[in-house]
């Protein structure tokens, strides 16, 4: 699977340039791991990075775009994402049941074979909840890189 960000231009105005070496990630989806090559674009004026799910400045900043939402895959860094409808799924079940990250993790390796870290799957549920109040409200969403 290829992941490269839709857009053309930056908002500064400037042109992006696709780079050529992509990042590897592993998206945990409903139906086991995926692996990806996610392509980011760089504006040549602001030096602004564009990845499938959100921008990064020079200095670290990262803003999630309002419709990453609605794509099929949340790319959280540069070696991971999750599928939008497992986030969901997994969410109401750790809500409604009380589960842990570390109980929906050893419950998708039973499932798929393979393992998944927890932490990944609690920066995604939180991401999932932060972005779904960014929208919710319409208000920018910057946030750190998630480590």
């Amino acid at each position: 699977m290829v992941l490269i960000p839709s857009e053309e231009s930056c908002v500064c105005g400037g042109r992006l340039t696709t780079y050529r070496e992509p990042a590897f990630i592993k998206i945990v989806t409903l139906h086991g791991l995926k692996a990806a090559s996610s392509y980011h674009k760089k504006c040549s004026d602001c030096k602004q990075k564009y990845n499938h799910s959100f921008t990064r400045t020079d200095e670290g900043d990262v803003t999630y775009r309002k419709y990453c939402l609605s794509q099929t895959y949340l790319i959280m860094s540069n070696r991971s994402g999750v599928e939008v409808a497992y986030l969901t799924t997994s969410s109401d079940i750790i809500e409604g049941t009380g589960s842990s990250f570390g109980g929906i993790a050893e419950c998708y390796e039973s499932t798929h074979g393979e393992a998944v870290e927890p932490k990944r799957l609690e920066e995604g549920y939180f991401l999932l909840r932060l972005l779904e109040l960014y929208n919710l409200y319409d208000e920018l969403l910057s946030v750190s890189e998630l480590k």
